[in-house]
């Protein structure tokens, strides 16, 4: 929120000159569980953006280590970028944050094409998160993993979720495709339950573990996934 009313004082108030702009991927930039296409309306407006000196990030919960996965959600912008001649200046202005701050991209200009390439840990974590132990990640996920799947037995959901773990990450995802349902009102509602369970188990096991207390995580409803 902090981050959002900055970027709304900076661009309305007087003498403003905006120097940043971030945006969430589904249902912002792109449709749900889509790409932002080279026919998109925005990917022109977002290049004037460009243009004009502002830097453009997207902030999204996708966590990946590769390029790949980001710049297929941005592969418009990038063709965009590509074709007026991949400009440094512009390319250099394109940021992706993923993972909930986990991960950093940055677009550069390789033989005349705009490609993202992942920005070291090294060169933009805070001492802070360097401290964080791969063992105690791994307690929080598996803390949090096994309330999804608690939660979502108990609301005899368990057929309808695939659970997806990653290195910083853990969740489900509600296979609405696969059972040819569509997503209801009360679909969301578990699903915000879920998140709910899964917060509120991550918390108490902080209070009981003091190594793991310094560590911040969220958990939230992105859906069509918790």
């Amino acid at each position: 929120n902090i981050c959002n009313l900055a970027q709304v004082r900076g661009a309305a108030g007087p003498g403003a000159a905006l120097q940043l702009l971030t945006f969430d991927g589904d249902q912002t930039l792109y449709p749900d569980r889509a790409t932002l296409g080279s026919d998109a309306p925005l990917v022109p407006l977002l290049l004037e953006l460009l243009t004009r000196g502002v830097a453009l990030a997207l902030v999204t919960a996708v966590g990946f280590d590769e390029a790949a996965p980001y710049e297929a959600r941005l592969s418009g912008l990038l063709a965009a970028l590509t074709a007026a001649g991949a400009p440094e200046a512009l390319c250099s202005r394109v940021f992706v944050v993923g993972g909930q701050c986990n991960y950093l991209a940055r677009c550069r200009a390789e033989g005349g094409v705009a490609t993202l390439y992942m920005v070291p840990p090294s060169e933009w974590r805070l001492p802070e998160m360097e401290r964080w132990r791969p063992q105690q990640l791994q307690r929080l996920l598996d803390v949090a993993q096994r309330a999804l799947l608690d939660g979502a037995a108990r609301m005899h959901m368990a057929d309808k979720v695939k659970l997806v773990r990653k290195e910083r990450a853990v969740g489900v995802l509600y296979e609405a495709e696969k059972h040819r349902t569509e997503l209801h009102r009360t679909t969301t509602l578990m699903l915000d339950e879920l998140a709910v369970h899964a917060r509120q188990a991550v918390r108490e096991e902080q209070r009981t573990n003091a190594a793991l207390r310094s560590m911040p995580f969220c958990a939230f409803n992105g859906g069509r996934d918790v």
